[in-house]
């Protein structure tokens, strides 16, 4: 489950970047209505990706973290 939440905010990013680059060559010439394009495209990118890197670092901790067999008891007698 982390790799594929691993996986999504990668692909998440990685489609951002391909779309803006797509909208910079598109809009050549006229690069002050890419701006706000890119602006009001990264709303819902930077949100998700705001809302899924906590569960991502605790999914992480969770699992590489420490293992149940490495705490220290206290003994009671």
């Amino acid at each position: 489950m982390t790799i594929g939440l691993a996986s999504l905010l990668y692909s998440i990013n990685t489609m951002m970047i391909a779309f803006c680059s797509a909208i910079l060559i598109m809009f050549n010439e006229n690069t002050w209505m890419s701006v706000p394009i890119m602006l009001l495209a990264s709303i819902p990118v930077t949100l998700s990706v705001w809302m899924l890197f906590p569960l991502f670092v605790q999914m992480f901790i969770f699992t590489f973290g420490r293992g149940i067999f490495d705490r220290k008891f206290k003994f009671r007698y």
